[in-house]
């Protein structure tokens, strides 16, 4: 029989397990990869299994399609630009958010992981293990004791603002905070060592993404100043000097590294704010969960529509975690708390509870109240016991955080206070705020400072079995309330085929540049860069480059003068044609017309073309319906305007249409052929619809007002080349002898004109 195993043995053993360094790192990796698995199936990491990315479109297929162009490209300087994109001047992938330190080195080794796999899963694993691995080390560089540290590392791992940020996949590179951290509150390291730390930290996160950098310069900043300061009061020239040429030093290398990389390379000139004080956090955001799928426990909270870049809930186990520090410290220091801070403190909070504001709910005040205790008390506690390092830190948690709320501070989607600021100011202040629109984003440090002080404050105030006992308990909360947010990508399916029909993926494959002319098909470029064929223009960070805006004009200006290349394919929408300027066009798909058309493997200019008209009288109506083969007219209503009685009627009498009573609101079609007219509709408070074949033309014209907004189609072997205007909407066509068709589309206001 066996020998029955007693508890004080297993316990004996446990621990002699856990004292292990190299076996508890490696259960911390562990933890990484179940949290991992818990938010993704593990097909996501799969190099070859792109087409979840492809699915899920819009931020995640422009990274990863960056990186495709990158890494199918050749070696340019600066090192991560390429061609393929923005053809010819190119653009850095910086500006495409493809991970230029992933990018580079696929790229290295891209004859065995090729350029068109992803590492878009891989990354989101490498995230979730060294989140809870920086977070475990360093925990125990603060407590020494490696079951804390391990459970202080999975509660790191389980933030919700990192899944949150599982689109924007660069972003949730939270653990690169903790290294910066790690330098921060590390006392055994000398000034040139954490110098050189500090400079390669800042150097790592430029290559992943900047708003990390601009956290962690913060951070590194609140350092230098601080050693500026000792050294200073110490008078110690040598050192002072020492200090100050070794960080100008990497200063400057690391404004090369910038230039090298291509931060400056076609960077977009903008002006104004560019969303700066709308992409911001709320006050509430902290303790609210904002998406009922956050969290189990706690009821979520409407916030501002740009302020999803400020998602900051903590989870319902940190922020029990913090209330137990709090009331535990504020037990200890209520007699102290008595004093100027302390009623500062409750004066603020009755202030907010009580504050007079129809749209802020109670519910609101409270959670902000609630945090604005938390964190005024844990930096108080922090200084009176002592531990300057962490209290110190609470420097670059409060710049971040009142970045964080912008110049526009909301409670509950409602503004309390607003500094204005001049949207069209160019000064260097502006650019700074422009570069730190989604200011949402830079409470992570705050959120960081934040936990870190309270497992610090929660080790050293209560024994080492029942802090452990505390802190499982707060990572299992933690876990629970996160257990309705899993499998956030399915990847499972493999399966994605282009919405291109074969005809247009021939005709870009035979085109040798794709040229967009406004909006982007995002389908069409999708394809192009898969296959490697050049575009001029791709979605890009805040705006188009310096170099490749100008580029963009003189095409267009080039286009419109048809002045164009007959191997390049052409691309627009209606809305971009100019009065009276006749492009060459025949439709590409059900939105996008092309100037270029396949023939016999080729690309050549279509021989069809298109004119946008702007009538301002019946008789030039009149004109168009006597001298095309086809005209069709179809009416949107305009509200709260009058119809002009005068010009319909000459509409009536010159054109035999019988538009009807005027005063009610309408729908109207109307359809001439060699001049006559052949069908009209009237649709009174409805809609009016035509659909015939005419002279091999498939006609398919409405008027009408769906919700939820008034419309006015005229389709043409399914195009719609009505330009939706209100009033009447006029599309003629008519073919030529060679075949070749000629399309004008326009439009005239039949309201009265108010003045």
């Amino acid at each position: 029989m066996y020998q029955a195993i007693k508890l004080p043995q297993l316990i004996s053993y446990f621990s002699g397990f856990l004292k292990n360094n190299y076996v508890v790192a490696i259960i911390s990796i562990i933890i990484g990869v179940i949290v991992f698995g818990h938010y993704f199936d593990f097909t996501v990491v799969e190099p070859n299994n792109t087409a979840w990315i492809m699915r899920l479109q819009g931020d995640q297929s422009q990274h990863y399609l960056g990186s495709v162009a990158f890494r199918s490209d050749e070696w340019h300087f600066p090192f991560t630009k390429t061609t393929l994109i923005n053809y010819p001047e190119g653009v850095s992938i910086i500006y495409t958010d493809s991970n230029p330190l992933l990018a580079c080195i696929a790229k290295i080794f891209k004859s065995v992981f090729l350029p068109t796999y992803q590492y878009t899963g891989i990354w989101y694993l490498i995230c979730f293990i060294l989140q809870s691995f920086t977070g475990f080390i360093l925990l125990k560089k603060i407590t020494g004791n490696n079951l804390f540290a391990l459970l202080s590392g999975a509660l790191f791992c389980l933030l919700p603002p990192i899944i949150h940020r599982y689109g924007h996949e660069n972003l949730m590179a939270f653990w690169i905070l903790l290294i910066s951290l790690y330098v921060f509150i590390h006392t055994d390291l000398s000034i040139q060592r954490k110098s050189f730390l500090f400079f390669t930290v800042i150097t790592l996160s430029a290559l992943i993404h900047a708003y990390l950098t601009i956290m962690i310069l913060i951070i590194s900043g609140t350092w230098y100043v601080q050693q500026l300061i000792i050294l200073l009061q110490e008078k110690n020239k040598s050192g002072l000097l020492k200090f100050l040429f070794t960080n100008a030093a990497y200063g400057s290398a690391f404004i090369i590294l910038l230039w090298s990389v291509g931060y400056f390379y076609n960077a977009p000139k903008n002006m104004g704010l560019l969303g700066f004080g709308f992409f911001s956090m709320d006050l509430t955001a902290p303790l609210n969960p904002i998406y009922d799928k956050y969290s189990s426990f706690i009821n979520e909270t409407t916030v501002g529509n740009g302020q999803y870049e400020g998602f900051q809930y903590l989870g319902f186990g940190i922020i029990l975690l913090l209330l137990f520090v709090v009331l535990t410290y504020l037990n200890k220091y209520l007699s102290t708390l008595k004093g100027v801070y302390g009623f500062f403190v409750l004066s603020v909070f009755i202030a907010i509870l009580l504050l007079k504001n129809n749209e802020a709910s109670f519910y609101d005040r409270s959670l902000f109240a609630l945090f604005f205790a938390i964190y005024s008390i844990i930096p108080f506690v922090l200084y009176k016991e002592k531990h300057y390092i962490y209290f110190i830190l609470f420097i670059p948690a409060t710049i971040c955080y009142a970045l964080a709320l912008s110049n526009i501070v909301t409670l509950g989607s409602t503004v309390i206070f607003e500094y204005p600021l001049n949207e069209y100011d160019e000064s260097l202040s502006y650019a700074f705020f422009r570069n730190i629109r989604s200011s949402g984003r830079l409470f992570w440090a705050t959120t960081h400072i934040l936990i870190i002080s309270a497992l610090y404050l929660l080790f050293k105030i209560t024994s080492l079995r029942k802090s452990i006992i505390i802190l499982s308990i707060i990572v299992l909360i933690q876990t629970m309330d996160l257990l309705k947010l899993s499998y956030v990508v399915d990847s499972k399916n493999k399966i994605y085929s282009s919405p291109l029909s074969e005809l247009n993926q021939k005709t870009i494959l035979a085109s040798n540049n794709i040229i967009s002319l406004g909006e982007i098909n995002s389908a069409v470029v999708d394809f192009a860069i898969l296959n490697q064929k050049h575009i001029n223009h791709f979605y890009t960070a805040h705006d188009a480059g310096a170099l490749t805006k100008p580029k963009l004009k003189q095409q267009f200006t080039d286009w419109q003068e048809n002045n164009i290349k007959s191997s390049d394919l052409y691309l627009f929408k209606l809305y971009v044609l100019q009065i009276d300027k006749k492009v060459y066009a025949e439709p590409f798909d059900a939105t996008f017309l092309k100037s270029s058309a396949l023939e016999n493997g080729k690309v050549q200019i279509t021989k069809n073309e298109i004119v946008k008209k702007r009538y301002d009288s019946c008789r030039a109506i009149s004109d168009l319906i006597k001298n095309e083969e086809l005209v069709i007219i179809s009416s949107k209503d305009k509200v709260d305007a009058k119809i002009d009685n005068a010009l319909i009627a000459t509409f009536n009498k010159q054109l035999n249409m019988h538009f009807s009573d005027s005063e009610s609101r309408k729908s109207y079609v109307a359809v001439f052929h060699h001049g006559m007219l052949i069908d009209e509709t009237n649709g009174v408070n409805g809609s009016a619809n035509y659909t015939s074949v005419i002279d091999r033309f498939d006609l398919v014209a409405k008027s009408g007002d769906p919700a939820p907004e008034k419309i006015a189609h005229i389709k043409i072997n399914d195009f719609d080349y009505s330009i939706n205007e209100t009033g009447f909407n006029i599309v003629s066509v008519s073919r030529r002898a060679d075949n070749s068709i000629i399309i004008h589309t326009g439009s005239i206001d039949i309201f009265e004109k108010t003045h």
